[in-house]
Parts: C-alpha cells; sequence; structure tokens
C-alpha cells in the first residue's frame, strides 16, 4: 500500500529537529562556556550546565533515533515524539537571547538564535503531524512484536490499545526523566555554591527544602510508576495510580523548579513535566475511546478470573 507524503514528512521533521537541537544545543553550551558575561551563566553553575548539555544530547538523539520508528509506524513513537519535542521547544524557546557578549558581536549570537528558533520551529510541526494529522495517526499504529524487557514493556503496548491510551504511555513513562533534570541541575547548584552565590540565605534553604520535595517525587515515580505502566489494562485501576502520578507532578512542578532555578526552572523543567502529565491524564481518564477499552479490558479481567 502506498504511503502518505505526510509520513515522509514527519520523519525527514524528526531527523531535522534532531540535528537542528544538536547544533543549536551544542553551539550555546560553547558560547556559555567561552562568554565572559557572568549574567549569562546558567543557573547550577557548569554542574548544572553538563546536565542541561546531557539532557539536550538525549532529546537530539532521541528524535533522531525515533525518526526509524515512526517510518516503521510503530505505535509507541508517538508519545515518544511528543515528549521529546514539547521538551525540546520549551527548552530552546528559553535559550533565545539573553547571551549576548559584545567582545564577540551580534552575528554569532544571531546565528545561533536562529538553529535555535529552527529548532523549536521544527519540533512544533512535528508536534502537529503526529498528534493531529490522521494519516499519521493512522500510520502510527503498528502493534509491538516482541518485549524484551521491562523498559520495553513500559512503553510499548497492547495490540487492541486506543491511540491516546497508547499515546499516554510513553508520555508516563519520561515523567521519571522530566524530574530528574531539574533535580540534578539544583542538586549541582547547590553543592558548587551557585545557588548560595545567587538568592539569599532564606531562598537557599527554601531551595534546599524543594529539593528535598523533588527527590521524594523522582523516588515516588521510579518505584511505583513502572508496576502501574505494566499493569495498563490488566490490573484493576492501574491506570488511576498512572493518573495520580501525573496529578502529582502538575502540582509539584510548578512550585519546586521555580523556588530551585527561577524562571529557568519553571520554562525548560516545570512546563514540559506538567503537559506531558497532563497528556497522560487525558488520554487514561478523559479520552471516551480509552474509557470504553479500559471497561472492556476490566470486564474480560473479571471473566478470566471467574473461569
Amino acid at each position: 500500500m502506498k504511503r502518505h507524503p505526510a509520513v515522509t514528512v514527519a520523519v525527514v521533521a524528526c531527523v531535522l529537529a534532531g540535528v537542528a537541537t544538536l547544533a543549536a544545543d551544542g553551539s550555546v553550551v560553547f558560547q556559555l562556556l567561552t562568554s565572559d558575561n557572568t549574567q549569562a551563566e546558567p543557573v547550577g553553575g557548569v554542574g548544572g550546565l553538563v546536565v542541561r548539555a546531557a539532557w539536550a544530547l538525549v532529546r537530539a538523539i532521541g528524535l533522531i533515533l525515533a525518526a526509524r520508528h515512526v517510518n516503521r509506524g510503530s505505535a509507541a513513537a508517538r508519545g515518544v515524539v511528543i515528549v521529546l519535542a514539547v521538551s525540546t521547544v520549551f527548552n530552546t524557546v528559553r535559550l533565545v537571547g539573553g547571551r549576548y557578549d559584545p567582545a564577540v558581536g551580534p552575528l554569532p549570537h544571531a546565528l545561533v538564535d536562529g538553529l535555535l528558533i529552527a529548532s523549536a520551529a521544527l519540533c512544533a510541526a512535528l508536534i502537529l503531524l503526529v498528534v493531529w494529522l490522521a494519516p499519521v495517526r493512522e500510520h502510527l499504529s503498528r502493534p509491538p512484536t516482541k518485549r524484551r524487557n521491562l523498559l520495553i514493556r513500559l512503553v510499548t503496548p497492547s495490540p487492541d490499545e486506543p491511540t491516546w491510551v497508547l499515546t499516554a504511555r510513553p508520555l508516563a513513562a519520561s515523567l521519571a526523566a522530566c524530574t530528574v533534570v531539574p533535580l540534578l541541575v539544583g542538586a549541582a547548584g547547590l553543592f558548587t555554591g551557585d545557588l548560595a552565590s545567587r538568592y539569599p540565605a532564606l531562598r537557599v534553604v527554601a531551595a534546599t527544602a524543594a529539593l528535598s520535595a523533588q527527590l521524594v517525587v523522582v523516588l515516588i515515580l521510579v518505584l511505583v510508576l513502572p508496576y502501574a505502566l505494566v499493569g495498563l489494562g490488566k490490573v484493576p485501576g492501574a491506570r488511576w495510580v498512572v493518573s495520580l502520578l501525573a496529578v502529582m507532578v502538575i502540582a509539584s512542578q510548578p512550585v519546586i523548579c521555580p523556588m530551585v532555578l527561577g524562571v529557568d526552572g519553571l520554562v525548560r523543567d516545570a512546563l514540559p513535566a506538567a503537559t506531558a502529565a497532563l497528556v497522560v491524564i487525558y488520554g487514561l481518564i478523559f479520552n471516551r475511546n480509552a474509557r470504553r477499552w479500559f471497561r472492556r479490558s476490566r470486564t474480560s479481567s473479571g471473566s478470566r478470573l471467574a473461569a
């Protein structure tokens, strides 16, 4: 069967978004390391910059690798692309401007800002393609054939899972990563003294308490979320556990991240995590097809137990 041109566009957009993200974030890191403008230094100091750079590298490589799964029509690719693209949009938009160094001149900064804008635009277009364009949605429906380990089982759906459930599954799995990044950046800033040099003593105490709360959030997600995801459609109440964990992320991240990392934490960490959590809640609780599928799964599970 002939493939719709929109699928090819989505595959190319994945590759281009990954390459643009890699080039843009690499250029930003180089500028920050070589700049004498201390006001442009990120919250968290060099340690925080390393964490941000590593997370950007993961997103860029993830987008490039996701192109293969989009090309193959993998059902789990949709949620993976959404979380990588949404996080990249918020991170790149936040980096535009604010790094000007008079010793360098405007042209290099303009080129890097152009790369950042191109990366954000490609990721935004990719989100529209995989979420709203019907031919791409229909293409991303191939059920998994193998489940080699726990990680594969977390993000791969059952053959009859509806679209929004299979979208919510990898998005929910990404919540742990979305909360670990601000925890590591904040911890780096605390131990290197960067937070103490930026904030008054009372704010540092509040940031330390917020980091402790963030550690609790991460531990809950790491310990509970994998089992709840594996139980989706099999264990009654598993979707409510995943949804409650998503609510915890929505309630905690817009408070914790700005407390520790300021506006950087709000835009680059809290908003992507909250966006992913909102999609998870919609896909598992409010979508009509998902509700019907969970009811059928519960009925069939009850019948097997009765037999």
